[in-house]
């Protein structure tokens, strides 16, 4: 079930018009409206000019009448003295918008498109480029992103080229807005930070505040990152508290308290969703009162205070009828047909999970509706557009005169060719593909065996810990573990991850081995270079098995005084690790192990070694001395492997 909130939702950004018309000699007293009719009613229609008929437009707009905005935008076009002015382009560029929100998709391109030519005659970069935007805006809500993103990246060129930050802004947030339809959150948070770093350049407070809730409704979302979205949307406050701006006070305080909730601190997801709830009382934003009074619900829902639960939810679903919000209005029926079903009110949850069931329905067949209109525009513009391209390849042929053999003899070369082209093409593409997915398949099959092998011995260890220690320590070792599972989970995904993250991983690991052998031994984790290691990528997890081994087999009998250091550092071409511990040595440790037992860990690595040595063309170096052996006076393990240095 999708929260009830308000929320920066990530919209589509237009560019409005740049200039305002001028007035061809002839004013209407202080723009009224009604000086502007008297004025075309006593010049007559055709001999009105322009100027007057886009300021009567420009009305008309503001006053949500698109119908007549429209007829005077298009009335305006057809009197422009010059039909490549600029001023005609933001005649176009003005229809076009009023039909995008009428949701005429197809005018609403024809016109952006014309716009477009007629900015293109002008060559004003700045004009060019928000026609591009608004051209993939169109693209984005008839689903053809490919097109979109063409638009947006023509547009995002160009205001790069000319250093306009305000509209390279714009154009981030779009492609952040396509980014999330593409399923993609990881691009549309990067987008969504970069546009908020060239609005705090230029000074946009409040779209700084905007981009900073976008920002933390991502980490909510899609990463279930509680703390880096109550982050931003604290953030987000600050500004719109400098503002005063109220609206979007309460609306971060919801933010807040729903990522309260979420993370589950309720009596802090309380307190902030109260405050929103008074300021959007207060100030009579009724969406933001239902908004805030849902969520209080779902806080005490999730507190099992049954009885505030169900009084809030009642409140917000009589606000959601009053202002006609249906899909409000069924998530309410949905919420309160669980919260009966909790009470033991069957006939109550039976009639909401009823009510709940015939809107969802209903809104369904509305978005189908929706969706074959979409297609349906969509369809009309293709049409057009394949018209457009067989009308031209007419005018081609019957500007070139050639004969019909000719033609013929000429398709047949070039069919020929490309049946050649093509079929190379997809030999070699192929043979890539067959090559690509073998080495995907040796790297994940390594890394399935290897993360089951860690886990295991990693959930025993926390099982000795809890039987061995009291609950205070015990609770804190699973806190440490979880996140330790969580960052293996999200680096398994993954071929390489960046050393800086490997690093951190290995003090994580160190920190729970640590506490498993009552900090028996000391670590240390060290980037022996000035390189940033954030730029560095390395195979996720390849140093641990070792590390693993050291702990487990090396220094797992010392009772205090062990040591284990792992040590990263450059050489030539590639990246030497080196992991050290003061404990039994390999050889003598080898012997206390099962013959029976297999360190795969450890052999998944060294396979993990050669891969890529092989494959990126360097010198494979695996070794392992054993100190016991060389003097007999010292103790320990080194194992050093090399692997290339790979930069991202």
């Amino acid at each position: 079930m999708v929260n009830i909130r308000n929320i920066y939702v990530h919209c589509l950004l237009l560019f409005a018009a740049l200039t305002l018309f001028p007035h061809s000699g002839v004013r209407a007293e202080g723009n009224k409206k009604d000086s502007i009719l008297a004025l075309i009613k006593n010049n007559g229609k055709e001999n009105s000019s322009s100027s007057l008929y886009s300021q009567l437009a420009k009305f008309y707009s503001q006053e949500n009448n698109s119908d007549s905005a429209v007829y005077y935008y298009e009335k305006a076009y057809s009197l422009a003295e010059d039909s490549l002015s600029e001023n005609a382009g933001e005649i176009c560029n003005e229809t076009g918008m009023l039909y995008y929100r009428k949701g005429d998709f197809a005018k609403a391109l024809t016109f952006f498109m014309k716009s477009l030519e007629i900015a293109k005659s002008n060559g004003n970069p700045s004009v060019i480029a928000r026609r591009y935007g608004n051209i993939g805006v169109v693209y984005d809500f008839l689903g053809d992103y490919v097109k979109s993103i063409d638009y947006y990246q023509k547009a995002l060129r160009l205001f790069e080229a000319n250093d306009m930050k305000k509209g390279m802004a714009f154009i981030y947030n779009n492609l952040g807005v396509v980014s999330e339809e593409m399923d993609n959150p990881k691009d549309a948070l990067n987008y969504y930070k970069k546009a908020l770093r060239l609005k705090l350049s230029i000074n946009d407070t409040a779209g700084a505040g905007s981009s900073l809730n976008n920002i933390g409704v991502i980490f909510e979302k899609y990463f279930s990152d509680y703390d880096s979205s109550i982050y931003y949307y604290k953030k987000a406050l600050n500004i719109f508290k400098r503002l005063n701006d109220n609206r979007n006070i309460a609306t971060s305080l919801n933010n807040i308290g729903i990522s309260y909730r979420l993370k589950k601190v309720p009596d802090s997801a309380v307190a902030y969703t109260e405050k929103a709830l008074e300021i959007n009382s207060e100030n009579n934003y009724m969406e933001g009162v239902l908004s805030s009074l849902f969520n209080l619900g779902q806080i005490y829902f999730d507190k099992k205070e049954y009885p505030k639960a169900e009084k809030n939810y009642l409140q917000s679903l009589s606000i959601a009828q009053k202002l006609n919000s249906r899909k409000k209005t069924a998530e309410i029926y949905e919420s309160l047909a669980g919260l009966y079903i909790k009470i033991n009110k069957p006939a109550k949850a039976y009639e909401y999970q009823v009510r709940f069931t015939s809107l969802k329905d209903s809104l369904i067949n509305e978005e189908k509706s929706k969706q074959i209109a979409e297609l349906k525009t969509k369809y009309e513009i293709e049409k057009k557009d394949k018209q457009l391209e067989l009308l031209s390849q007419q005018n081609a042929i019957q500007r070139q005169r050639i004969t019909k053999y000719n033609i013929v003899l000429i398709a047949i070369i070039l069919i020929a060719l490309l049946i050649s082209v093509i079929t190379i093409l997809l030999v070699k593409q192929s043979k890539f593909k067959t090559q690509q997915k073998t080495s995907e398949l040796r790297q994940k099959l390594l890394r399935s065996q290897m993360n089951p092998h860690f886990i295991f011995n990693t959930l025993f260890s926390i099982q000795t810990y809890m039987l061995e220690n009291d609950a205070i320590s015990a609770s804190r070792f699973l806190s440490r573990f979880a996140k330790l599972m969580r960052r293996i989970l999200e680096n398994s995904k993954h071929d390489f991850v960046s050393l800086e993250n490997e690093l951190d991983f290995l003090n994580q690991y160190l920190f729970i081995q640590q506490l498993r052998f009552n900090e028996s031994f000391d670590y240390e984790v060290v980037f022996d270079s000035d390189e940033d290691p954030g730029r560095i990528l390395v195979p996720p997890m390849l140093s641990q098995p070792f590390v693993e081994n050291a702990i487990d087999h090396g220094i797992r009998n010392v009772e205090k005084g062990g040591k284990v250091k792992v040590v990263f550092k450059i050489s030539g071409k590639n990246l030497i690790t080196t992991i050290s511990d003061n404990g039994a040595g390999f050889y003598h440790k080898k012997d206390k192990i099962d013959e029976n037992h297999k360190s795969t860990g450890i052999e998944n690595a060294k396979q993990r070694i050669k891969i890529l040595t092989n494959e990126y063309k360097t010198d494979y170096l695996f070794e392992i001395r054993d100190l016991t052996q060389e003097n007999g006076n010292d103790s320990g393990t080194i194992i050093t492997f090399a692997i290339p240095l790979i930069f991202d």
